[in-house]
């Protein structure tokens, strides 16, 4: 009778052991997805200074105003 309690008791805790496995192998999975998904947009990002595709001409001329204030 000791033995059905104790075999029991291991069935139960191998059931838990399954599901705790099987949790965490989806959880890995997403994670996976989330990091690949990131990794995917870090590589799109476009420097900072290229301005292409925005207007932004840059063979033509910037014409800078001065202002000359006499004293």
């Amino acid at each position: 009778m000791h033995d059905n309690i104790e075999l029991s008791n291991s069935c139960n805790c191998c059931k838990k052991y399954i599901e705790e496995i099987k949790d965490l192998k989806i959880s890995l999975a997403k994670f996976s997805i989330g990091k690949n998904n990131l990794d995917i947009i870090l590589g799109k990002q476009r420097c900072v200074f290229d301005k292409a595709g925005l207007g932004y001409k840059p063979d033509k001329q910037q014409k800078f105003l001065c202002i000359y204030t006499e004293i």
